[in-house]
């Protein structure tokens, strides 16, 4: 893979950086910067890994389209999955890019941080990250100067994944192991996600469904839901949609 890339940053001596900073993330380095990295690699400063990160001229995404392909090859499968999660960063201060206080999955509370989020490919060959992006907020997106700063393009388009993508919609299935008089359910939704409707349906088979309850929206917290009359169910179903569908 280091071989297929090292095309992309030209000379060799950056393309030797570039070997030592992927093998200092993948080994035992305790705090993963550019110091440590080239102590683990027997650099004597870390000026030639800070170099190969801020200044030589290299296109990351044409890296991860090699990434891509090397995955591909390696591991696709028919069945082959891709998944999508996120992750926080703890950070101090206020200039790291998209740094805010907001929640973080990784702390489990909301921390000062940043959140990238990374898609992964799996398959029964194996399994390996091929995409990330860094989460902007809106005191980042609704701020160019900031932006500009901390070297953030201003021209991109800052719609959310889901904004972006329209696949504002998922499934929740509860199964309760026995069919049983239900009145009333309970959802806690994170506060940190967006607002969106949802609707749920029961089933007293799995092949039948009937709608149960709707509700309008909420952004967050503990939802209690009163169905529209008393129904035996052995399986409901919670059909989450963005507010507008």
């Amino acid at each position: 893979m280091l071989l297929r890339v090292g095309e992309r940053v030209g000379r060799v001596e950056p393309r030797r950086h570039m070997r030592d900073y992927v093998r200092g993330l993948l080994g035992p380095v305790g705090r993963k910067n550019s110091w440590q990295i080239a102590e683990h690699a027997g650099h004597g400063s870390p000026y030639g890994l800070q170099r190969l990160l801020s200044w030589c001229q290299w296109e990351p995404d044409e890296i991860r389209d090699d990434l891509r392909e090397y995955v591909a090859e390696r591991l696709g499968q028919p069945d082959g999955v891709v998944i999508v999660d996120d992750t926080g960063f703890l950070k101090k201060g206020t200039v790291s890019a998209g740094v805010q206080r907001q929640y973080s999955g990784t702390a489990g509370r909301t921390e000062n941080c940043q959140i990238g989020v990374f898609a992964a490919y799996a398959s029964d060959k194996g399994r390996a990250l091929v995409d990330r992006e860094l989460y902007l907020p809106k005191s980042w997106t609704e701020d160019p100067d900031r932006c500009r700063a901390a070297r953030i393009p201003t021209d991109g388009d800052t719609s959310t994944w889901a904004q972006a993508t329209g696949q504002y919609r998922w499934i929740s299935q509860v199964d309760p192991g026995a069919q049983r008089s239900v009145n009333l359910i309970t959802l806690l939704k994170p506060d940190d996600k967006f607002a969106a409707q949802f609707h749920v349906d029961s089933s007293a088979d799995g092949s039948s469904w009937y709608t149960v309850a709707r509700h309008g929206g909420s952004a967050g917290g503990l939802i209690a839901v009163q169905l529209d009359h008393p129904t035996k169910a052995r399986y409901l179903r919670v059909i989450v949609h963005r507010p507008d569908q």
